[in-house]
């Protein structure tokens, strides 16, 4: 009488090639039945896992992405997470409710999420849900009562851009070191942004002036400060790495609505890039660097465009399903965008290698019954969470959980 078999009496080098044949749902089978398995295929995975192309949102190939991602996955993890991406399947909490409406600001790394709200910037931690709201992890705030229209960490310092001009600047090495600088502007600061050094701080104003000044050692270098006018409403600036300076403007006083400075040189001359099909009024609320020479840009024209510099003009268009307006967009700087819109909460997610939408996702704290329809006001993502800021909410989309109590599939639209 023979003994019973058992995939289990294999030999590890057996087991990683039968492995290798199996699709991606019964590998996940596979890593819940026995401690054995889910070794190999967790130490194995990119033996036994190989992609026939880079997954949607999970791919984690660029160093900046990666910084932001609260953990590395796995090969199995990449493919198992895109695809929930791609299906809508999701655990969604609406958190930090607030009674009044207002227009904030986040950003994240992989241990800490900020979000300005009214005058304040607050600092949460990141844990494997989303994040811990019971208390913040610390909060900024100045003498000025203004509220914060946009922020920009980098370096340990982060900039602040008020309604009523002034710009904030804290150094959180010292949390007691603030610079409150009153009439920075005349109006708005509506965007903001540091280089990569954290040496040069940058920041437009709404009637089209740019402040540049240099900061050495903590302490703002005052006869560094210069001057630029740009011809019209200031939207959003962005650095690249190289100084260039991207301006995207309300598109309503000049024919274009996307200025590049080089800020390095002395007289700042800009470059206009001009989109052949441009509106009047079609400006330009969000931008992206993606390397020297190229630029994501959306806004009021219902478009997500690829710019590059070496034409001048937008090389990919790609057209919102419902054309609404798009707030804000985040990258992966590899094949993903997200972009955020102005009705409804929605956010669609974009691969730059297809014409059409992926996915779309709907915040539930904008539906009917929270009797509201808010705009995506600001959003960020990782490999797992999506974050996103609505006028009395954060959204946090969690992909990564086996059990998700969400299947919203509106690819039928597309």
């Amino acid at each position: 009488m023979t003994s019973g078999f058992s995939l289990d009496q294999l030999s590890t080098e057996l087991l990683i090639k039968i492995f290798s044949y199996v699709d991606i749902k019964d590998l996940c089978h596979l890593t819940v039945t026995c401690k054995r398995f889910k070794e190999i295929i967790s130490t194995w995975d990119k033996v036994i896992v190989k992609f026939k192309r880079l997954p949607a949102v999970t791919n984690q190939t660029n160093e900046i992405f990666l910084s932001r991602c609260f953990k590395p996955l796995n090969n199995l993890d990449k493919l198992r997470i895109s695809k929930n991406w791609q299906m809508a399947r999701y655990c969604e909490s609406n958190l930090l409710y607030s009674r009044k409406k207002y227009i904030p600001y986040l950003k994240i790394s992989d241990r800490f999420l900020w979000m300005s709200r009214g005058d304040e910037i607050k600092c949460y931690q990141r844990n494997e849900t989303g994040i811990i709201t019971e208390k913040s992890f610390y909060t900024l705030k100045g003498a000025t009562n203004a509220d914060i229209v946009n922020f920009q960490l980098r370096n340990n310092l982060i900039v602040g851009g008020l309604r009523d001009g002034t710009m904030r600047i804290h150094d959180l090495k010292n949390r007691n070191a603030i610079y409150e600088l009153d009439n920075w502007h005349h109006t708005d600061i509506n965007s903001v942004d540091i280089d990569r050094f954290g040496c040069i701080i940058v920041s437009g104003e709404r009637n089209g002036i740019i402040n540049i000044v240099k900061i050495l050692d903590g302490q703002l270098i005052n006869d560094s400060l210069t001057k630029i006018v740009c011809p019209d409403r200031i939207w959003k600036i962005s650095l690249s790495d190289e100084n260039k300076l991207a301006v995207g403007t309300s598109g309503n006083e000049h024919p274009s609505s996307l200025f590049i400075y080089d800020i390095t040189r002395q007289n700042k001359d800009h470059v206009e890039l001009f989109n052949e099909n441009r509106v009047v009024g079609s400006g330009i609320l969000d931008i992206r660097w993606d390397g020297p020479q190229i630029l994501w840009t959306c806004g009021y024209d219902s478009v997500l465009k690829r710019w590059d510099l070496r034409t001048g003009k937008s090389e990919q268009n790609f057209f919102d399903p419902f054309g609404s307006v798009l707030y804000c967009l985040d990258y992966d700087y590899v094949n993903t965008i997200m972009t955020g819109v102005n009705m409804h909460g929605r956010i669609v997610l974009w691969d730059i290698r297809q014409r059409r939408a992926v996915q779309m996702y709907y915040m539930e704290s904008c539906r009917k019954g929270y009797n509201g329809s808010s705009p995506v006001y600001s959003l960020a993502f990782d490999s797992e969470f999506l974050f996103s800021t609505t006028d009395k909410h954060l959204n946090v989309l969690n992909f990564s959980s086996y059990d998700q109590t969400h299947s919203n599939d509106y690819t039928f639209f597309f």
